[in-house]
This record gives structure tokens, sequence and C-alpha cells, in this order.
């Protein structure tokens, strides 16, 4: 039987790996490397097939047995320190790297069913009463190119005003605002509507979410295509309406 380990089971995109190999593979054996006991309990009351452990960046030893023990090691936590670790386990592993853009959609999972960037979105357009872009939103995903190991994942391409344009008309649908408008404003400005405290610090979470509101990060997944990856969900915008409606419940309920 196949033994797997799973790191960062509770993210957005972790949760949605998980509930894949779940259904995908039933007889897979899953170990799931989790932060803290009460994330590991949630977890287990949804899958209570999975073994869970409990580690985070620094329990390296936790880590290094844990990725020896396993036949396949999935990566979904964002920090090189975990994927260093797992090379130093297994140093003639073979690597696949799957980096997506901009994730959309609702997610399976236990902790963090919403788009990372999704609430930060809303608030600041809640906050402002109508919509809003750094400079004139024109700015889009790009090419990049990678290493072998890197497999990037991209279905579409939007400007941010698009998808600002889009948000504004199903907020505005669903009564959270009154007009449809959209105003330009700067990165403090969209951090501070976002509700950073410490908005004029450079480094705060807010800030690099605001920032990522007038960037171009544009990805062309052609090694993906090669080896047989097809997008197949439904389209960006397709999906707003539905996200944020259940945002707003899970805020009404929580």
């Amino acid at each position: 039987m196949a033994r797997l380990l799973l790191i960062g089971a509770t993210g957005h995109i972790g949760g949605a790996v998980l509930e894949q190999v779940t259904r995908t593979f039933p007889t897979i054996k899953i170990s799931a490397l989790l932060r803290d006991q009460k994330k590991a309990d949630r977890l287990q009351t949804q899958y209570p097939n999975v073994k869970t452990l409990i580690g985070n960046l620094h329990t390296t030893d936790v880590v290094k047995n844990a990725a020896k023990e396993a036949d396949i090691v999935i990566n979904n936590v964002p920090h090189r320190n975990e994927g260093n670790l797992v090379f130093a386990s297994h140093p003639r592993v073979s690597v696949a790297i799957v980096l997506p853009v901009m994730v959309y959609g609702l997610s399976p999972s236990v902790e963090h069913p919403f788009p990372l960037t999704f609430p930060e979105y809303l608030k600041g357009i809640r906050s402002l009463g109508n919509g809003f872009t750094i400079s004139n939103g024109a700015n889009v995903m790009g090419y990049v190119h990678g290493p072998k190991a890197y497999y990037f994942a991209s279905s579409q391409e939007m400007s941010f005003r698009t998808l600002t344009s889009q948000m504004v008309n199903v907020l505005k649908g669903l009564g959270v605002l009154e007009s449809d408008t959209v105003t330009i404003i700067d990165v403090s400005g969209a951090a501070k509507a976002s509700g950073a405290i410490d908005n004029d610090d450079p480094q705060s979470w807010a800030k690099h979410i605001a920032a990522s509101c007038g960037v171009n990060m544009r990805v062309r997944p052609s090694r993906a295509l090669m080896v047989g990856w097809e997008p197949r969900e439904v389209e960006f915008v397709d999906t707003i309406e539905e996200v944020s409606r259940r945002f707003l419940e899970n805020e009404r309920t929580s």
C-alpha cells in the first residue's frame, strides 16, 4: 500500500488535495502534518482514516522522519524549508513543483475554504463602498520560466479591473454595495481598506495582499500541458457569486 505524507493538509489548496486524493485513491495510507492538535482533531472528524502528526517549520526531526516513511510527499506549505527537509530525507527523490498563480473557487478544506486573498479583497471593497484598483487596474498574470521540475498551473488570464468589476456587480446584487463604481487608490489605501492596522509597515501581510492588486504575474503552463494536464473547472468569474455568498454567510454565523 502506497504511503503519502501530506504537508499543509488544512490549507486552501492542501484541503482540496486531500479531498481529491482520498476520493481517487481510497486505499492509500495518508499521514498529514499539522501545526497543532486542534487542527488535527478537526481534520480527523472529517477524515478519520488519516493519521495526523503534529509539527511545524521548526520541528525538523518530525518532518524528516515522516518523509522517510513516505513513498510520496505532497507539500502544500509555501515555505522553502519544508522542501529542504524532504530532500534531506530522500536525496534522490524525484521532484515536481506545481505553482498556481491566482487560486479561485471554494475548497473542501476544513480550515480555509476561501481563497487566500478573497477576504481582503471583499473587505476592502466593502470598506470603501465601491470597487478599487491600483493605478488603472490593467495588471494581469504574466509568463515566467523555471527549472525542469516546475509545472506552472494557469487556466485563464484576467486584469484586476475586470476582477474588481465582477466582484462589485456581485456584491451589489447581494445588497452589500449600493454603487458599482470602481475607483483608483494606492497600495496603502488598499491595505487600510482591508482592515490593516499596520498598513504603514511594508512587510505587513495586508500590505503584501494589497500590493498583489497592482502587480503583473503571468505564467504559461506549457510543461503541464505537455504531460496531459488540462483545466476543467468553471471560469473564475462564474465562482465569484458563490464564494461571496458563502463568505458572507460564514461571517454571519461565526
